[in-house]
């Protein structure tokens, strides 16, 4: 037979180990979602360099095309029609392809890191279950073994 004393040793300890397991499935929580917000926030920061590198693209390609035209306007050639003109719309076509390319390619970067931030989310919800059910383990085979 177990003393009173050594119970009550026992029983502290079960409880404690219990106690335990919920600090620790909280702090897995905890860090997982300060790791989804900065997650979120660099999520936020992909999208607004994106969009600053497409307005940069813009700006580049309509100073090409005013070079070009003040080229072309020096050499004398008619640049509001025919050839010059055409090549004009392809070059605004281009540029602006550019420009949305640079957009989904950080649409994307932003995308993938939003959805880090939620599986970090649910692995610190996932961490935090483990840890009660460890705790209601630990309390389970602590009542077992005072009830020797």
């Amino acid at each position: 037979m177990v003393e009173p004393v050594t119970k009550a040793f026992m029983a502290a300890s079960v409880a404690t180990q219990a106690v335990g397991f919920v600090m620790q499935g909280q702090a897995a929580q905890r860090a997982a979602q300060a790791q989804a917000a900065v997650l979120a926030q660099q999520a936020a920061r992909d999208r607004q360099i994106a969009a600053a590198a497409a307005e940069d693209q813009r700006r580049a390609d309509t100073q090409f095309k005013s070079k070009r035209r003040a080229l072309l306007g020096g050499a004398g050639i008619e640049i509001g029609t025919g050839s010059p003109l055409l090549v004009d719309a392809d070059i605004a076509k281009e540029a602006e392809l550019s420009a949305q390319r640079i957009l989904v390619g950080g649409e994307v970067t932003a995308r993938r890191r939003e959805q880090q931030a939620q599986l970090a989310q649910l692995e610190g919800a996932g961490a935090r279950t483990a840890s009660l059910i460890q705790a209601g383990g630990a309390l389970l085979r602590g009542g077992v073994e005072l009830s020797r």
